[in-house]
């Protein structure tokens, strides 16, 4: 008998002592797999470096990434397989349509439980063999021939913005009715309804503030997304079995059309889904189908006001700017709203607004992807197959080869100057819709918004700053949104 307990704790013993020593092994390898990239020593070994840092309510994502590069040069290893780069000429690498990076586990940590299923956006969509199915039959319905359809949607809720204003004003806070106005837009464009944000002015069933928390969310588990998921998507965890009003709304639209046939009722977003469910039925299940339509939602509505938002402060912090674009916008003769056929004719538009997306990166953690098995050299460094790669979309934006020794000033000039070559140097590293095969679906939509309110707003009012010398407040999360700003939005005389 105790000859038998002995041998017992002697095979536990070996075991323990097995399991150690496999587990040191295993982090030895991992850690020389990268030992000649340089980075914080203790980053080297394990996550829980990046995840402490992420913690801190006060980092700001940005400068800490920059910081980084500061530090340790333009690669830098910032987790045990986690390797990130500042240099421009490595977007096409990391970010190609040829030989395509997979998205990185930490795409996982947004997705949402629902009814005991992990329910995908595009976004968060990891398969690229899913995604390309997917994209062969949508893709057309994103195009910005596309748009022409649509864009009797977006009229309507310009005229709304307008006349918000009109009752509101002088004094009043744009950020809300901008959120108001591109979250309206975007359900009309989505499934020729909306949750009448704008007309209430209010954030009804807190559907904006969900999207914001899941973005909060993303961001403090970015760094350790297994064991998010080992914690908070295994089994045993409870699911969201109550839908949203924005999902309440999505499922009526939705079920509305399948009992009409589906095809052929609208013009909007989710006849094009029936279409491809049409062709493809496998592919566009039910659960897809959902899924990118509240996704199209919720990311499109959120980066499209914020992005003016950032828009409208650079502009009212640059006088001479600002000025200029209201004489361009003004002898323009644009109809009311605005068409965006019309706005493509007067490009300094554009290039305000393209100009505050460099300088504001929303999203600000790394946009990461999986090297293939295979390894890759990607700015004269070898790079094993699945260390985890990405670049530092800050620093991109700031990078005085691509933007001159001005690169820290606001100067939309930059965008209509230049060569053919400079300018496809200069978008390829706005991250502002990501880039390559990833590219947000949505992009042609975001834009048709913008160069169509913005004009619309500035040719009926003057607007100013409430303080002139505030600063611009944020809430740093995976995305950076703006928290405030107060303006007085005067009637234009006539």
């Amino acid at each position: 008998m105790i000859y038998q307990e002995h041998a017992l704790a002697l095979a536990l013993v070996a075991a323990v002592g097995f399991s150690l020593l496999y587990a040191g092994a295993l982090l030895t390898r991992r850690y020389l797999a990268l030992s000649h990239i340089p980075g914080p020593r203790v980053a080297a070994w394990t996550d829980l470096w990046l995840f402490q840092k992420y913690q801190n309510p006060s980092l700001n994502p940005v400068n800490f990434y920059i910081d980084l590069h500061k530090q340790y040069g333009p690669v830098v290893r910032y987790g045990p397989q986690r390797v990130l780069f500042s240099d421009p000429a490595q977007v096409p690498v990391i970010y190609g349509t040829t030989k395509v990076f997979e998205k990185a586990p930490s795409y996982d940590v947004p997705v949402l439980k629902v009814n005991g299923k992990l329910t995908r956006s595009i976004a968060t969509i990891r398969d690229e063999k899913l995604l390309s199915a997917i994209k062969r039959q949508v893709t057309t319905a994103f195009s910005a021939k596309s748009m022409h359809d649509y864009e009797h949607h977006v009229d309507l809720t310009i005229e709304a913005f307008l006349d918000v204003l009109h009752v509101k004003g002088p004094y009043l806070d744009l950020m809300p009715i901008l959120s108001f106005f591109t979250f309206d837009t975007i359900c009309r464009l989505a499934f020729s309804d909306t949750l009448n944000l704008m007309s209430n002015q209010s954030d009804m069933d807190n559907v904006l503030q969900a999207g914001r928390d899941r973005f909060v969310y993303w961001h403090k588990w970015f760094a350790i997304p297994k064991i998010e998921g080992l914690l908070f998507k295994n089994r045993f965890t409870p699911s969201s079995s109550n839908p949203s009003k924005l999902g309440e709304l999505a499922k009526k639209r939705f079920e509305e059309r399948l009992e009409k046939g589906g095809v052929g009722i609208h013009q909007d977003l989710l006849d094009r889904y029936f279409q491809a469910r049409e062709k493809d039925p496998q592919t566009f299940s039910t659960t897809i189908i959902m899924g990118m339509t509240m996704s199209t939602i919720h990311a499109g509505s959120e980066t499209t006001a914020h992005t003016l938002a950032n828009t409208f402060w650079d502009l009212l912090k640059h006088p001479d700017v600002y000025r200029r674009l209201k004489e361009e916008i003004r002898n323009a003769g644009f109809s009311s709203p605005p068409m965006e056929a019309e706005v493509r004719k007067v490009p300094f538009i554009e290039a305000c607004i393209k100009e505050s997306t460099r300088l504001h990166n929303l999203l600000n953690d790394p946009f990461e992807r999986v090297v293939p098995p295979e390894g890759a050299t990607i700015a004269g460094t070898w790079i094993p197959g699945g260390t985890i790669v990405g670049i530092n979309t800050a620093v991109l934006g700031r990078d005085t080869t691509l933007y001159g020794e001005n690169a820290d000033q606001y100067v939309p000039d930059r965008w209509l100057s230049g060569t053919p070559q400079q300018h496809a140097a200069m978008e390829r590293s706005n991250f502002a819709f990501s880039q390559g095969k990833r590219n947000c679906l949505g992009l042609h939509m975001a834009w048709t918004e913008m160069l169509k309110l913005l004009p619309a707003i500035l040719n009926e009012f003057d607007i100013e700053l409430a303080d002139p010398n505030a600063e611009l407040q944020t809430t740093v999360a995976t995305m950076i949104f703006v928290k405030d700003l107060p303006v007085m939005a005067t009637p234009r005389r006539r």
